[in-house]
């Protein structure tokens, strides 16, 4: 039975407040932080993704300039507190990483687990080769590698302002896209 029903929360619906694991194990709300200012919470496959990895560098390299547009990021991913804080040292980013074991954000905001074409289908290994081409590598999966992305632009009153879905694993707009939202959302 799925706890959150009615429709996947998208443009203009109250986001999902969750409550998450953050530094230490301390648990936080969404809405701490999207009620200091706009948030991109974008939600990571695995650590081993080659997606997540390029994501993550693109934003972490925009990073200042998210924050110029008055936007903080925020990353949700599947795996515990301590390994989620531990690789977000290693790859050096800034903003806040949330872990999720269990699975309740990505449930609330719909993300699904995607099928054999969405996770080895065409679109994605050329995506994948794209990717490794721009300097981003695999590493080891941690977590479900069925689990598909997604990122949300929620703004300071907790609404969503864009909802991406990814429809297989390599689908994540680039830096630019939320960039210009960030912009056009002022």
């Amino acid at each position: 039975m799925n706890p959150f029903p009615g429709h996947p929360p998208g443009l203009g619906d109250r986001a999902p407040d969750i409550r998450l694991q953050w530094k230490d194990g301390e648990f936080v709300s969404l809405s701490f932080f999207w009620t200091q200012s706009p948030i991109l919470l974008v939600f990571l496959r695995h650590f081993g993704c080659i997606f997540c990895r390029q994501q993550l560098g693109e934003l972490r390299f925009s990073y200042g300039e998210i924050r110029r547009l008055g936007t903080e990021v925020v990353t949700v991913s599947l795996a515990g507190p301590q390994r989620t804080e531990a690789f977000c040292q290693d790859q050096g980013v800034a903003f806040p990483c949330l872990a999720d074991p269990e699975g309740k954000a990505f449930q609330a905001y719909r993300l699904p687990r995607g099928e054999f074409w969405q996770i080895l289908g065409p679109a994605v290994l050329g995506r994948g080769i794209q990717a490794f081409l721009r300097g981003a590598r695999l590493g080891r999966p941690e977590g479900s590698v069925r689990q598909l992305p997604g990122a949300f632009l929620v703004n300071q009153q907790g609404f969503i302002q864009i909802a991406h879905r990814a429809r297989h694993a390599g689908d994540i707009p680039p830096v630019d896209f939320w960039l210009q939202a960030m912009q056009d959302s002022r």
